[in-house]
């Protein structure tokens, strides 16, 4: 015990040492801020009393306020400086302090009740000087807040229109936080307060004890009467109630503080729980702003997207058209000396305005669409004809093919139309069954138009008695050959009256005779 008295003896030394030192250091710091809030303070002053005292122009005015708005943002920052120095250098004696009293309370548990008491006043001093050392700790801080919240408010006192709607939400939490903070620092200076309150009590209870342990030692009287009368005068004082009294006083005015501490603690909970509700809210609406604009501005990106593959192929389309139309361009100005796009019909009407057809010539200017036999068009038609067989036959919709035969044709026509001779190899078709009674019709009437080499005399009609029996006749027909008089050596087209106009044509002689397709 005795050895570590002097430890401790020593450990004291050593932080008066420290204490000293990081004074010093910390005045050297604080020097000359405090010199600029003097120097910053008498400036201040000196220009409001010339605003107030002297008669200046307005320009002068203007420019004295302006000094003092200078003067006073300086002082307020060498304040800030020195408030935040003053929080580092407490912050080191509590660090010290702190180290001090936790090897105390390890070294108490090696000793005994009796023993420890020797050293119990230091570990009392211990938490004294740190709990006031804390407290200003706290309270140092306290003011770095307070500063920081009343920034705050000047930032949004001062805030534009047009910068208030983006810039209040931000400010807004970021004063709920430093609210929160001040709270926290609050409950932690009446934590230490309280503490500081405990040691000062520990002590005072220490003493009342001691006072009552405190053995009392009387002198002793020969003659009673004398005693007696010593005690009636107030001559014997019993300063240990005295003393007893006043220790009991304070225990109790400490323990009055303490009550209102706790009470002062409930009402800060109280502050906290609601500011911390207002931040969650406060926080939770601007999570969800976030969410919203983030959504919006997803949608916005995915709309421009749109717009932009759009854009970009609306230019690709009108890009190849263009180029597509610029080759046209360049093929329609090579080919245009070489080649001169006209209709078939206007071709053939040309032809028969300005050159006199024969029946030649009218043979091989027929198109070769309809001189086409292949399996193709004869399957095309047959499913036509199968088709067509449930409804009733329309204007202009059946074909017949009509042949004429080629020993009806003069030789010296022949050999003036240039119709080739038909060859005696070809076998002659089957015979065909008797034709229809035919009706006496005008040529207008079989003929849709005038054939240029061809006389109207020369050409009959087909025309049935009875729309029913020429239905009937013609499906009958559909494939034979019947004897048709036409021109010889000629291929036309007409029109024939088998109940209703039909489309007929002549496309080779044979026999006189034409065949139903």
């Amino acid at each position: 015990m005795v050895t570590l008295k002097a430890i401790y003896q020593e450990e004291d030394e050593a932080y008066q040492e420290l204490v000293t030192a990081a004074t010093q250091f910390y005045q050297y710091l604080l020097q000359p801020f405090r010199h600029m809030r003097e120097c910053a303070s008498f400036c201040k002053q000196e220009v409001l009393k010339s605003l107030e005292f002297d008669e200046l122009g307005p320009r002068r005015i203007q420019s004295l306020q302006k000094d003092a708005e200078e003067w006073t943002r300086r002082m307020q920052e060498a304040v800030c400086s020195i408030q935040d120095i003053t929080v580092d250098y407490f912050k080191e004696t509590v660090k010290a302090l702190a180290a001090m009293q936790k090897q105390m309370e390890e070294d108490q548990n090696h000793f005994g009740k009796a023993a420890w008491s020797s050293v119990a006043p230091r570990l009392e001093k211990l938490k004294f000087m740190f709990a006031k050392e804390t407290l200003q700790h706290t309270r140092a801080k306290e003011l770095c807040l307070n500063r920081r919240k009343a920034e705050i408010q000047h930032k949004m006192e001062y805030l534009d229109t047009e910068e208030a709607v983006e810039m209040v939400d931000g400010l807004e939490i970021q004063y709920y936080e430093t609210q929160l903070e001040l709270y926290n620092i609050q409950l932690e200076m009446l934590k230490y307060e309280e503490l500081l309150l405990f040691a000062q009590l520990d002590t005072i209870r220490r003493q009342i004890k001691e006072k009552e342990e405190e053995v009392i030692y009387y002198d002793t009287c020969e003659d009673p009467q004398q005693l007696q009368t010593t005690d009636e005068q107030g001559l014997i004082h019993d300063t240990r109630s005295v003393d007893m009294k006043k220790l009991w006083r304070k225990a109790r005015q400490l323990e009055t503080k303490r009550g209102h501490i706790g009470a002062r603690r409930s009402y800060l909970r109280n502050k906290r729980d609601q500011c911390e509700e207002s931040q969650k809210a406060k926080q939770q609406q601007e999570r969800g702003n976030q969410e919203r604009q983030q959504h919006h501005h997803s949608i916005q990106a995915k709309r421009d997207q749109k717009k932009e593959e759009d854009k970009r192929r609306r230019e690709w389309v009108n890009q190849e058209r263009e180029k597509t139309l610029q080759r046209l361009r360049t093929f329609k100005e090579k080919s245009s000396a070489h080649f001169v796009f006209q209709p078939c019909c206007q071709t053939l009407e040309a032809q028969r305005q300005f050159t006199p057809l024969s029946p030649a010539s009218s043979i091989s200017e027929q198109p070769m669409s309809l001189m086409d036999h292949s399996p193709r068009k004869k399957q095309t038609r047959t499913r036509t004809s199968k088709a067509e067989k449930g409804r009733p036959p329309a204007p202009n919709d059946i074909p017949v093919q009509i042949f004429s035969p080629a020993g009806t044709v003069p030789p010296g026509q022949a050999e003036t139309q240039g119709i080739p001779p038909v060859p005696s190899a070809i076998p002659p078709p089957p015979p065909l069954p008797p034709p229809p009674p035919l009706m006496p019709a005008s040529p207008s009437t079989l003929l849709g138009h005038k054939s240029t080499s061809v006389d109207n005399d020369q050409v009959q009609s087909l025309i049935f008695s009875a729309e029913n029996s020429a239905k009937k006749t013609l499906k009958e027909n559909i494939g034979k050959e019947i004897a048709v008089p036409g021109d010889i050596g000629k291929e036309i087209t007409v029109p024939c009256n088998i109940g209703k106009e039909i489309q007929c044509r002549v496309i080779s002689v044979k026999k006189s005779q034409c065949r139903v397709i």
